[in-house]
């Protein structure tokens, strides 16, 4: 949120809940976060985040976090966050997120890691791309997840990012 447009722009569509399949979502399009702090580019996914319905467009963004004693915090983001957000009706939704990550006491500085690699490590993905199960879940079948390894996956270009965060900003909010 805070390198890709900034808070207040990301705010109104985050979820509204933890749980929910998307991290963000607007009109049709779908965006998933996937951190790891691994060397390898391997993220946890529920079948429904990377099989779409036909009228969806769902991009992944996997950021590759190496942790730093002199990094930045969790907290720090959190607090940057807050004063962001503090005044809006996205301030709820955000402490919620605080409180189902163990980060609501404020002496807590949480995992810390090196922002910079963060950024250069960013890499979006159209979930088409991703290694999948190729059909939809068989009747009686629900709730599948899996490991999917993004190593040999195309990597959204710097162009197709542009192309696809100019759709998000022209997308109709429900």
């Amino acid at each position: 949120m805070k390198t890709t447009g900034g808070f207040a722009m990301w705010a109104e569509h985050w979820h509204s809940e933890p749980t929910r399949l998307f991290d963000f979502s607007k009109g049709n399009h779908r965006i998933e976060i996937k951190t790891t702090s691994k060397p390898e580019r391997i993220h946890e996914f529920s079948h429904r985040q990377l099989f779409s319905l036909s009228s969806e467009e769902i991009s992944i963004v996997s950021m590759m976090l190496r942790e730093e004693d002199a990094g930045l915090s969790l907290r720090s983001l959190i607090e940057e966050a807050k004063k962001n957000l503090r005044a809006t009706p996205y301030f709820i939704k955000l402490e919620k997120a605080v409180r189902s990550a163990g980060m609501d006491n404020s002496s807590d500085t949480g995992p810390r890691f090196n922002d910079l690699e963060a950024s250069r490590q960013l890499a979006w993905y159209g979930a088409e791309s991703v290694p999948r199960f190729r059909t939809q879940e068989p009747e009686g079948v629900s709730g599948t997840h899996y490991r999917s390894d993004l190593t040999n996956a195309p990597k959204l270009t710097a162009e197709q990012v542009k192309d696809w965060m100019q759709n998000w900003d022209h997308a109709t909010s429900p």
